[in-house]
Formats: structure tokens, C-alpha cells, sequence
């Protein structure tokens, strides 16, 4: 062998040396050209991620107040029925006093009315004091 030969096959394995770098580069830029799609992908899906979790905590909290709110709610609402029932009771005992009272000015204007005619007539005096005493007795059952 000659040192031409020599040379050749040493410049021969060079070249080989070279074109296999060159092709494991291509490689190695095929892999990261595939791989770069998935890296901002999974960036975009931690992202989203993190989104998603603040949207629950959001939900998680007006969730939280919305059943606050209802419970304030039912218990407006309870007390407005007892209040309800504050004023029915009420709106009974007025409308009681009010029969009372104006029983009671019926037989008062009876007997002025007596007094200021000088009748002896009772039968309008004795007609109110029965109604005077028929609403005493169905208001003492009560």
C-alpha cells in the first residue's frame, strides 16, 4: 500500500464519519421539529390547567355564597311568615276592638239619648246593653 491508497481510505473514512454526523444532525432536527409541537402544547395545557383551576376556585366561592345567600334567604323568608302571622293576630284584635268600642258608644248614645229626652222608655237602652253583653260573653270564650 501506498501512502495514495492511504490517503484515500483515511479521506474515505472521513467522509464516511461526515455524512453519518450529517445524517444523525437531520435526525436530531426531524426528532426536534416533531418534538417542538408537543413542548408548546404541553405549555398551553399547563396554562389551561392553571385556568381551570382558578375557574373552580371562582365556582367553588360563588357557590359558597350563593348558598350563604339562601340560607339568609329562608331565614328572611321564616321570619316574614311570623310577621305575617304578627299581623294577622293584630289585624283580629283591632278589628275586635273596634266592635267593642262602638258597642260601647251605642249604649253610651242610648243613654245619653234617654237622658237627654227624659224618656222611660228602656227598650232602646235594654237592646244595647244585651248586645253590650252578648259581645262580653263571646269575647270571654275566646
Amino acid at each position: 500500500m501506498t501512502v495514495t491508497i492511504t490517503w484515500a481510505t483515511f479521506i474515505a473514512f472521513c467522509a464516511g464519519i461526515i455524512t453519518i454526523s450529517g445524517a444523525i444532525a437531520v435526525i436530531i432536527k426531524a426528532i426536534n421539529a416533531v418534538r417542538e409541537p408537543k413542548i408548546s402544547q404541553d405549555k398551553k395545557i399547563n396554562e389551561i390547567s392553571e385556568m381551570l383551576e382558578k375557574h373552580t376556585e371562582y365556582l367553588d366561592n360563588d357557590n359558597k355564597r350563593f348558598q350563604n345567600n339562601e340560607r339568609r334567604l329562608l331565614t328572611l323568608e321564616s321570619q316574614a311568615e311570623r310577621f305575617q302571622s304578627f299581623i294577622m293576630e293584630d289585624t283580629k284584635r283591632s278589628e275586635t276592638t273596634s266592635g267593642s268600642i262602638r258597642i260601647l258608644l251605642n249604649c253610651i248614645s242610648a243613654m245619653m239619648l234617654r237622658e237627654l229626652k227624659g224618656e222611660d222608655d228602656n227598650n232602646k237602652l235594654q237592646q244595647e246593653y244585651n248586645k253590650l253583653m252578648a259581645f262580653l260573653t263571646d269575647n270571654k270564650t275566646n
